[in-house]
């Protein structure tokens, strides 16, 4: 089934901003690479929570996040996609910060 939205058109015709909504009725905002060497973000809800998540083609990845229960964190991730750097902000208690290079 087609995803409800709206893409904004580069003069190539390449989308360089989607914005959809999830059959869930959640919304997510893309933000295309120009190429296919380039990053791309994007902005979303989902039923966990909110993520802005930024992404390389080489796998590397970084990504923000609020959870429903109110956890705030940073996972940032290599380009074998292990997990290097882990920062969770609990709703109380202390921030657990995690350098994963064992």
């Amino acid at each position: 089934a087609a995803v409800p939205g709206i893409s904004l058109l580069r003069e190539d015709g390449q989308a360089a901003a989607s914005l959809t909504v999830s059959n869930t009725g959640h919304a997510a905002l893309n933000l295309h690479a120009v190429g296919s060497d380039h990053p791309a973000a994007v902005i979303e809800i989902d039923p966990k929570g909110t993520h802005v998540k930024f992404t390389h083609p080489s796998g590397a990845t970084t990504y923000f996040f609020r959870n429903n229960e109110g956890v705030s964190g940073l996972v940032m991730q290599d380009t074998t996609g292990k997990r290097r750097i882990n920062i969770m902000v609990p709703v109380e208690g202390p921030v657990q910060f995690q350098p994963l290079d064992e």
